[in-house]
């Protein structure tokens, strides 16, 4: 039997050329400092936030549950931007599959955590009353005050993004 030499073009072709089409929502990465990320595309998140009449406010987070990124830390709703999504409808469509709430108001700020070929955008999202969220297989949510968030094992990132947005929190 005979084989024939693969041209050079053929020998360089991505694995993907072999495999079925994605949308990048599944894949790790690793970003040009070699850490490892969940998303091809980058990931984002809303920090969703309230104020009560007494001027506290809270933050709704997710305690990550087994079998998740990051397991074992809290952190907004979030997760990985799909191909052709900009990082806001990522964060909102994570948001919904994460919470099960829709009709989000309008990002006031964000903060954009670059680490060189990925990226994860926070947006924070001001809520005029406070909403329950359910928990799902991905962990539980909860509406803590800014002090319990920080005393908390964040995901990573999450305490950057904290720290850089607190002025509009």
């Amino acid at each position: 039997m005979r084989t024939r030499r693969r041209t050079r073009h053929e020998a360089a072709a991505p694995l993907s050329r072999y495999l079925p089409a994605h949308d990048g929502e599944h894949w790790f990465v690793r970003c040009d400092a070699g850490h490892r990320h969940y998303g091809e595309h980058g990931a984002a998140g809303l920090l969703l936030a309230h104020t009560d009449a007494l001027g506290t406010t809270r933050v709704l987070l997710h305690h990550r549950g087994q079998g998740t990124h990051h397991a074992g830390t809290w952190g907004w709703p979030g997760g990985a931007v799909k191909g052709g999504e900009t990082a806001e409808a990522g964060a909102r469509r994570e948001a919904y599959e994460e919470t099960g709430l829709l009709g989000f108001p309008a990002a006031s700020a964000s903060y954009r955590l670059d680490h060189g070929g990925w990226s994860y955008t926070t947006f924070l999202v001001r809520l005029p009353r406070l909403v329950e969220a359910e928990s799902t297989w991905e962990g539980e949510a909860a509406w803590l005050t800014l002090d319990e968030a920080r005393r908390l094992p964040l995901v990573p990132g999450a305490a950057l993004a904290l720290a850089a947005l607190s002025k509009e929190i």
